[in-house]
């Protein structure tokens, strides 16, 4: 079985919080190797851009490794 390095497999998540003055929804990019969060976004409303945005950060906070895997059960 072929193990995969740091950073070649990161999970998201969207979660939607109800505040005040509305709901926030904040979408998360985790590395399972580190279990740090390597990109996030945060708006009051749940569009695609959202996660993309998220996605957008962790590719530049942490090095673009070939064969890395995304899983979202979204």
């Amino acid at each position: 079985m072929h193990t995969r390095r740091t950073e070649q497999v990161r999970v998201t998540d969207l979660a939607e919080h109800p505040t005040r003055e509305g709901k926030v929804y904040c979408a998360v990019v985790l590395d399972t190797f580190s279990r740090r969060v390597v990109g996030w976004s945060y708006d009051s409303s749940p569009p695609a851009s959202l996660m993309m945005n998220a996605i957008g950060m962790a590719i530049l906070n942490r090095a673009r490794l070939p064969g890395t895997l995304i899983l979202s059960d979204h």
